[in-house]
Order: C-alpha cells, then sequence, then structure tokens
C-alpha cells in the first residue's frame, strides 16, 4: 500500500511540477497508513485478510487564481482521488486587520456621540477600548472531480469589533 501510494505520489508531484509549480508551494498536511480486516464469509471468519490504506495529503499554494482550476484537474488526472477543499486567503492580511480595526474605532466613536446627544448628555472621555475579535474569513469551495475545474474566487472578510466604554 505505501508502494502504490508513492508511487501515485510522484506521478501527481510530476504533473504539479509540470504545471510551474516550485517544491516550495507544494507541502504535505497530513500523511496516514490504517489497517483494516477484511473477511470473504463473516460468518465462521474464514480467509481474513489484512489490508492497509494509506492516504498523503499534499496542500497546495499559488497566487496564480487563473491556474487554480488546472492545478485541481492536473491532480486528478495525475492518481489523485480525493480533493477537500479549495480555500482563498490573503497574502498581506494585517494592513487590512487594521484597516477595519481602525473603521471600528470611528463607528463606535460615532455611535457614542448619536447615542449621547440622543439621550441629552454631554459625551466624556473613554474609560476602557476592547477588541473584542479581529478576525477575517478566508473564502472555502468544496471541489468534486470533474474535468475542466473552474475555480472562481470571491471577496475575502476582513472584520474588527471593538466595545468602547465612555463615562457622561
Amino acid at each position: 500500500a505505501t508502494q502504490n501510494n508513492a508511487e501515485l505520489m510522484h506521478k501527481v508531484l510530476q504533473a504539479l511540477q509540470e504545471l510551474g509549480l516550485t517544491p516550495s508551494q507544494i507541502t504535505t498536511s497530513g500523511y496516514s497508513i490504517n489497517s483494516y480486516m477484511d473477511t470473504f464469509n463473516r460468518i465462521n471468519d474464514e480467509q481474513a485478510f489484512i489490508n492497509y490504506q494509506v492516504q498523503n495529503q499534499i496542500t497546495i499554494t499559488t497566487t496564480d487564481l487563473d491556474q487554480v482550476g488546472k492545478i485541481v484537474d492536473a491532480a486528478v488526472q495525475a492518481g489523485a482521488n480525493q480533493v477537500h477543499e479549495v480555500s482563498f486567503d490573503l497574502a498581506s492580511k494585517e494592513d487590512l486587520q487594521l484597516q477595519a480595526l481602525k473603521g471600528a474605532i470611528k463607528q463606535a466613536q460615532e455611535k457614542a456621540a448619536v447615542m449621547a446627544a440622543s439621550a441629552d448628555v454631554d459625551l466624556g472621555g473613554i474609560i476602557s477600548v476592547k477588541e473584542e475579535y479581529g478576525s477575517y474569513v478566508p473564502y472555502t469551495e468544496s471541489t468534486f472531480l470533474k474535468a475542466d475545474t473552474s475555480i472562481i474566487p470571491r471577496d475575502v472578510e476582513v472584520n474588527a469589533q471593538v466595545t468602547m466604554v465612555y463615562w457622561f
């Protein structure tokens, strides 16, 4: 089982490299060997066999979004029998997270001013500022084994939430 898996993985890696992917863009993300018992006659347990299943999972990173479908097709045609997901993420998300945080603080200040004015009180200073949760949401698409796979990315969301406490 391990030899068969190694041969299939070699074919998959070769096909991916022929597309122009470099070894640094392809990493092993999982490898497992499992055994299970298989019998011809489960009533009297005749002819018991131990079978092995080998899984070798790789993660591919590319910035060429037009090539994603071709990468999936090449891997499947070379022998890959599972494609778990295609994810789109940001290469540099820190700046966008900081921009989202600045926007959340500005929005909190504006809302506090409106609430204070509506309550006919003067808004005092800030007692505390707390980032509740700053995140981004990568887009994930499940894929199916089909020819000429079309993968169309959508926007990645960047979010920030703050809690600001003022005194009046």
